[in-house]
């Protein structure tokens, strides 16, 4: 049994510029009318898109020459059918037409890449004279705010200095109001202490002549009853009547002058209590007095103040207000022209949006002919083998995603599968971003004109590929099958729809895990016809390096079978490798370029 050969490029069935999807004839491009012309952008291009594309595309045409030629010379035995003839002239046709669309598409790419460099050497000098610009607005907004505070700290230190002045002021009159109001207390006190003392000279000599008289009588009355004792023992008990009498009389007399001097009393404290009364009144009067004479002569004194005072701070308020109205006036320009720079740079930015979608659905279809697996790197050491797309170490996730979602938007536009497989050093939080930002891109594409009148449902598969067996992520663990035979259905775990990126929020993804898999399908339904394509997202980054190289080989059985699925597939590897991974994606590449 002969050999099989391989099929010659000459023979594949090229439909002209007819065809719709991304094959040989990926890297044609629409008219120039079509694509917008870049402005001045405030930042650089990628330099992704440079020669290297084209040289690729100039030698694959020169292999593609020879190749011909070869086969040229071949073919000139002779046949003895004149329709292997004919037949051999319709592949010379169809091999010159196609090196003829691939010179004008080389043509073409040529002289757009000259122009986007000249366009990158404008967006460089606009951006150099939109910096220069902003510099000189801070300086000159700086010198005016400079100004502005110089008046305004003038200002305060007059007010202050004004205030420091009605505060001595103040001072002298509170010291001078208690010192009178100290002479008034103390005179006040003398005459309190007067008032005390007072007392009624007559009714005390009118009671003291009355003991006197009462003592000279009881005396009289001792030695009368003494002498006349043994005598008059009869008239005993009229006499001590009638000097009960006169005793009740002198002492009813006593009471009545005890009674008539606490009358006296009592008025003089009465009196005394009127006396202070008034001369709270008058101290009163006295001070509400002092204090009108104090208005009078404060209100006269700025009075006299009143009319400087009121011209030197209209003169300050009207400069002030002055200076206040030119820096806003100076402000509102500064201000307008920062706004109109920045529509500038938003439309700037929005050119050059388009034109890096431009440059990644070139580059998604210059790799798709090169076929095999599209390695992106972040950090990598030195290796003399160049992949796809390599990042620095400064390079955030978001931007390395930004990168690929073109990869899977053309998967979903095509309705093909695609696995994406993350390897070399742990990522936290990587994985979650990934889903996120792909289902987006789903929903946007999906919702497009292309996909008029479908209906799509999207619905995701979680499992543990690090344990052994696989457990299912979103049916309590249970344990699962990860090989895969003939299509990913062979993995039979709990199916999840999601409807928006806040799903995947609450999707379980373990950290720690040795490997994760995600599995979002797309179900597109349109008049009957159904149509299904995966996307797979695997993370080793994990596992140790060693067994993530057996993995990316092939060379582990636990997941051979799903990363030879991927393979077969539209397929990309994203890691931050160190030498071991390198050394293993070398080798996929030399492996699928052969």
């Amino acid at each position: 049994m002969p050999s099989p050969q391989k099929r010659p490029l000459a023979e594949a069935n090229v439909s002209s510029l007819k065809r719709k999807s991304l094959t040989f004839d990926m890297a044609r491009i629409e008219t120039r009318t079509r694509i917008p012309t870049p402005k001045p952008v405030p930042a650089a291009v990628s330099p992704s898109l440079d020669l290297l594309h084209i040289n690729r595309l100039l030698d694959m045409n020169q292999n593609f020459v020879r190749k011909s030629k070869s086969q040229q010379v071949d073919c000139r035995r002779p046949d003895r059918s004149s329709n292997a003839e004919e037949s051999f002239n319709r592949h010379l046709e169809r091999q010159k037409n196609l090196e003829v669309e691939l010179d004008s598409q080389l043509k073409d790419l040529r002289s757009k890449h000259e122009a986007l460099q000249t366009d990158v050497v404008e967006l460089r000098r606009t951006h150099k004279k939109i910096l220069h610009r902003v510099s000189d607005l801070d300086t000159k907004i700086a010198a005016e705010k400079g100004r502005f505070e110089y008046s305004e700290d003038r200002i305060m230190k007059n007010v202050s200095h004004r205030e420091q002045m009605m505060n001595l002021q103040v001072k002298d009159l509170i010291n001078k109001l208690t010192s009178e109001y100290n002479e008034a207390k103390f005179q006040l006190q003398d005459q309190l202490a007067a008032a005390k003392n007072y007392n009624d000279e007559e009714l005390l000599t009118e009671a003291q002549r009355l003991r006197e008289e009462t003592k000279e009588l009881e005396e009289k009355y001792a030695k009368v009853v003494a002498e006349n004792q043994r005598k008059l023992k009869e008239e005993a008990l009229s006499l001590e009547t009638e000097l009960s009498k006169v005793l009740a009389s002198k002492t009813s007399e006593a009471s009545a002058l005890e009674d008539q001097y606490q009358s006296k009393l009592a008025e003089f404290q009465s009196v005394e209590h009127e006396v202070k009364e008034m001369e709270a009144s008058i101290q009163k009067l006295r001070d509400e007095n002092s204090q009108l004479e104090n208005e009078i002569t404060r209100i006269k004194e700025n009075a006299r103040t009143f009319e400087a005072d009121k011209v030197q701070l209209s003169k300050e308020l009207l400069e002030a207000e002055n200076n206040l109205a030119q820096a806003k006036a100076e402000a509102s320009r500064w201000k307008a022209a920062v706004a109109e720079e920045g529509k500038s740079f938003g439309k700037a930015r929005e050119q050059l949006n388009v034109h890096n979608t431009h440059r990644r659905m070139l580059e998604d279809a210059i790799m798709d002919y090169e076929r095999g697996p599209r390695i992106y790197v972040r950090n990598s050491p030195k290796s003399s083998t160049q992949f796809a797309k390599e990042f620095s170490k400064d390079t955030c996730n978001q931007e390395m995603i930004d990168e690929f979602l073109c990869f899977v938007g053309t998967s979903v536009k095509r309705m093909l599968n695609c696995g994406i497989i993350i390897s070399g050093h742990k990522q936290p939080g990587f994985v979650s971003q990934i889903l996120s930002s792909s289902f987006d891109l789903i929903l946007e594409r999906t919702a497009s004109a292309a996909f008029k009148g479908w209906s799509f449902e999207y619905v995701l598969r979680c499992v543990d590929v690090g344990q052994s067996p696989p457990v299912d992520l979103l049916d309590s663990r249970r344990p699962v099958s990860a090989e895969v035979r003939a299509s990913l259905e062979d993995i039979r775990a709990q199916k999840m729809v999601i409807e928006s990126s806040k799903d995947l929020k609450g999707i379980p993804i373990p950290e720690h895990s040795a490997g994760y898999l995600s599995i979002l399908s797309i179900h597109g339904t349109f008049n009957g016809i159904v149509r299904q394509c995966d996307m797979l997202v695997l993370d080793i980054s994990g596992a140790d390096i060693s067994r993530q190289h057996s993995l990316i080989l092939g060379q582990d059985p636990s997941l051979k079978s799903l990363i030879d699925y991927c393979h077969s597939n539209r397929s990309l590897h994203l890691s931050q490798p160190d030498e071991q991974i390198i050394t293993a994606l070398e080798a996929i590449k030399q492996r699928y370029q052969k």
